[in-house]
């Protein structure tokens, strides 16, 4: 089946590429802008940024794939052929041709110089050249000579309001604009929005950029400019002379009143009764606000989203307050819009001579019930299989925006195993269980943790789960509990911590798989297939910098970590309790998993000029070790090889460890150490069809286990038992969701003979491996 859809997609391939030669249409006096290119003498420096340069170069020239116009071709085909359908087809993937005479290469040039002068480089000097091909196609080049970038001598200030003084004075060591870097106009755009930011967080609620100038003063022979930053004074009508106009210092507010109204509906709002409530802010005080709520019974517990109003009454007026609270009310589930206004008429203390805001908060709010229903075809390496979901969540489900949420699931797979005698069989597998978890928008803990609480706005999620598996070889119940809780530190760190993780895994053999685990010599398979119990703690860090709508290099850092049975022994070790002949604690008769696990992702992910185009790379590294009551990892937290996410040349579960060759008898193999590591170039085909090469290499290890001959983790050894693959993918690109298709070979097997590890002439076309998955490998 494999082979004949290779064969299919192979031969649409080849048609596809022998019939997108659009020269043919191109017109006799046309020439069909193939590419521009950027080519800079020796001086050229690392300020300039050749993809901005790239952003003046408009229009874009036709895209190409493999080296065809497929949506070129289509708009020409349907432009002397118009039929219904190319029409259509044109209308959806179709490109209208660029050519040469279409491109204002003046207006393109003195563009990139405006560019550069604004990066410093007032005396560049450009150059361009048009190369003509024989096949009715041509490139731009433009030669760019930057020269000597101009430097900033000095910066210095020219500020009236000595309290704006104070403020940008107080935040001069954050500037953007910095003695000695070279001078930019971006930057001082960047500079000016910087400042602006400053003085509404401290109470100029009208102030705007307009009001910041740069006097640049520049010296031609010695390259250097000095910069004078200059903020101005409001200028007003006169009262007594209309066409004067007169300076006045920018006002600075303060809030007065916080109306809140937690479930804001225009057309009921006149029957919305006020209720006085006081917010403890534990690093500051007591504030009170005014809530509006519906009567007789309010929707929401009026201390609902305490944590999340940051604006306070009596204190200065902060941009940075109204963001943080905009950002916090999102986060709960229910709330649909939120609005924050605030009205300055006639709010000034005649005694102070404060000016004041009075504020207004109004949400919106979703619906409260919520019920879905979904079916998914899955592809588990090759195996099919159908799943069912059945959710139902609530918004509110104890008056304070807690999200309570029930699913059921199940379904079937169609699995190839093999039996004892070697012999391939098909079955079916089934698959239910149940889920249930509840989401506080607060911190949920025996310990009061108000301050926590108000700084980082942290959730605490209860799940609680059941789920039940059917295999012609066993059964297996499966129970867990966990609590976790999440809470962000800033916009790029965030924790995950589950103090409490509770999983009780039943196995039921059948008698006749039973007898062979029995004869099994292989200690690690047999604890597969054997009750456990896991009680510990788990958690995550993350560090994240990506910005959001903006294509640039990014890094992407996760930190996982877990343990186990580590106070159960210690108790059990206080009493004395009895152990079992095998030397382990038991808990409702079974014995523990006691075991250190750790895993560390790192991500890059490079922007090329183009931004479509996106190069990602991945580190891997995990180990756990199991210690006391335990002489193995429990089979669902080792670390596994092969699948849609990782090793793509490999069948789930089916790599390693290290170069142990596999046996008639292998059911999933994993192991207790992965090293693994990611390359993979990403681009844009056409619009949502996208493209990806990869390569893999990586394997998993056992540590201090001979279960799998030739598996065990050595310093010495383990470098050359390094596997690798290598493929291409196509993936659907929709937004919202994403569905992937990889086709990966591996090219170094270490579990195969000495001589035969390096795989390329033992390759087959049947060795191709398809991988279906939802959503971006890493």
């Amino acid at each position: 089946m494999r082979t004949i859809l290779l064969t299919i997609i192979t031969s649409f391939a080849l048609l596809f590429l022998s019939n997108c030669s659009v020269r043919k249409y191109i017109p006799r006096n046309e020439l069909l802008l193939r590419s521009y290119k950027i080519i800079y003498d020796s001086t050229k420096n690392n300020a300039i940024s050749t993809y901005d340069v790239r952003g003046y170069l408009k229009p874009k020239p036709n895209k190409r794939f493999l080296g065809t116009y497929f949506g070129l071709s289509i708009y020409y085909r349907a432009q002397k052929h118009p039929t219904k359908f190319r029409k259509w087809l044109s209308s959806k993937f179709g490109e209208e041709p660029v050519y040469l005479n279409d491109i204002d290469i003046d207006k393109q040039q003195s563009n990139i110089t405006k560019f550069l002068n604004n990066s410093g480089f007032f005396k560049a000097k450009i150059k361009h050249k048009v190369k003509k091909t024989k096949k009715k196609k041509a490139d731009i080049i433009y030669f760019i000579h930057p020269g000597k970038p101009y430097i900033i001598d000095s910066i210095s200030y020219d500020i009236n309001d000595s309290l704006i003084k104070k403020f940008v004075l107080e935040t001069k060591s954050k500037s953007l604009v910095k003695k000695g870097d070279i001078f930019n106009t971006y930057t001082l755009d960047d500079e000016r929005t910087r400042i602006t930011n400053v003085l509404k967080n401290n109470g100029y609620y009208f102030f705007t950029p307009n009001y910041i100038n740069f006097v640049v003063d520049s010296n031609f022979n010695r390259y250097i400019v000095r910069i004078t930053t200059v903020i101005n004074d409001i200028k007003v009508p006169d009262d007594n002379d209309p066409k004067k106009l007169i300076t006045k210092p920018h006002k600075r507010y303060f809030i007065k009143n916080v109306f809140i109204t937690p479930d804001f509906d225009p057309l009921k709002y006149s029957e919305y009764k006020p209720f006085t409530h006081k917010i403890n802010f534990v690093e500051d005080s007591i504030y009170t606000y005014t809530y509006y709520c519906h009567p007789p019974k309010p929707r929401f517990k009026i201390n609902t989203f305490d944590q999340a109003i940051k604006i306070k009454p009596g204190n200065v007026y902060s941009l940075s307050d109204v963001q943080d609270t905009y950002r916090r009310l999102f986060k709960y589930p229910i709330i649909k819009t939120t609005n924050i206004t605030f009205d300055t008429v006639n709010i000034t203390d005649d005694t102070t001579g404060k000016n004041y805001l009075n504020t207004n908060i109004k949400m919106q709010t979703g619906k409260l019930n919520y019920f879905g229903a979904e079916g998914v075809l899955t592809n588990s390496s090759g195996d099919p299989g159908i799943r069912s979901n059945v959710m139902v969540v609530n918004r509110n489900l104890f008056r304070g925006a807690e999200v309570f949420r029930i699913r059921l699931n199940g379904g079937f797979e169609m699995q190839t195993v093999f039996d004892s005698t070697g012999a391939s069989s098909w079955f079916n597998t089934f698959e239910t269980g149940v889920d249930m978890s509840i989401m506080f928008p607060r911190f949920i803990s025996p310990v009061r943790m108000r301050k926590f609480t108000q700084m980082y706005n942290p959730t605490t999620t209860l799940n609680l789960g059941f789920n039940f598996q059917r295999r012609p070889n066993y059964h297996r119940n499966s129970s867990n509990v966990t609590v976790s809780y999440f809470w962000k530190k800033n916009k790029k760190l965030s924790y995950l911590l589950s103090p409490f993780v509770l999983n009780f895994v039943n196995i039921y053999p059948t008698p006749a798989f039973e007898e062979i685990l029995e004869e099994e010599t292989n200690k690690r398979l047999k604890e597969q297939y054997s009750d456990h119990f896991i009680l510990g703690i788990s958690g995550s860090i993350i560090y994240d910098n990506q910005k959001v709508k903006k294509s640039h290099n990014f890094d992407y850092i996760r930190l996982d970590f877990e343990s186990s049975g580590n106070a159960l022994y210690a108790l059990q070790s206080m009493v004395h309790a009895q152990k079992s002949d095998e030397g382990f604690y038991r808990m409702f008769g079974v014995p523990y998993s006691q075991y250190f696990k750790i895993k560390v992702d790192y991500r890059h992910y490079y922007h090329f000029s183009e931004a479509d185009n996106v190069l990602a790379v991945r580190g891997l590294i995990g180990t756990a070790i199991p210690y006391l009551n335990s002489n193995e990892i429990p089979y669902e937290k080792g670390f596994y090889g092969g699948g849609a996410n990782d090793m793509r040349g490999w069948k789930f579960r089916s790599l390693g460890p290290g170069a142990y060759q596999g046996g008639s008898n292998d059911y999933e193999r994993i192991g207790d150490i992965q090293l693994e590591a990611n390359l993979e170039y990403r681009f844009t085909i056409y619009d949502w069809f996208k493209g990806a090469g990869f390569i893999d290499m990586g394997n998993i290890w056992t540590y201090n286990d001979n279960s799998f001959p030739g598996g065990e983790f050595k310093f010495n050894e383990f470098y050359k038992q390094i596997a690798m693959d290598m493929g291409i993918g196509a993936r659907f690109d929709f937004t919202y969701f994403i569905f992937r298709l990889d086709a990966g070979i591996p090219f170094r097997d270490p579990g195969k003979p000495a001589g035969m590890v390096w795989r390329f002439k033992y390759w087959h076309f049947r060795d191709i491996l398809l991988n279906f998955g939802i959503g971006y490998p890493f």
